[in-house]
């Protein structure tokens, strides 16, 4: 997509989708004020997801599970750290 937009508008830099991805995150924590919103379990989970996210061409339900290898970066264990139910 991005080649198609270069292409398009040339004035458009092109940035490796990691780097892009990497910063829509950090905006989307500072957004939320990540340092108030989130405690530790929950910000490691989702920091190993987004790396996941910037670094695989795909992400499938059990990437969720194995975002981290013990229960602190396991879905399960996000969801209990920020008192939601799971569905699954």
């Amino acid at each position: 997509m991005t080649l198609v937009r270069h292409a398009l508008i040339p004035a458009f830099t092109l940035v490796p989708c990691r780097e892009e991805l990497r910063g829509r995150y950090e905006a989307w924590l500072e957004e939320r004020d990540a340092e108030k919103a989130f405690t530790s379990e929950p910000r490691e989970w989702l920091d190993r997801m987004a790396e996941h996210i910037a670094t695989s061409p795909a992400i499938e339900p059990a990437d969720c599970d194995s975002a981290g290898s013990d229960s602190r970066g396991a879905w399960e264990g996000h969801m209990r750290s920020s008192g939601t139910r799971s569905t699954h």
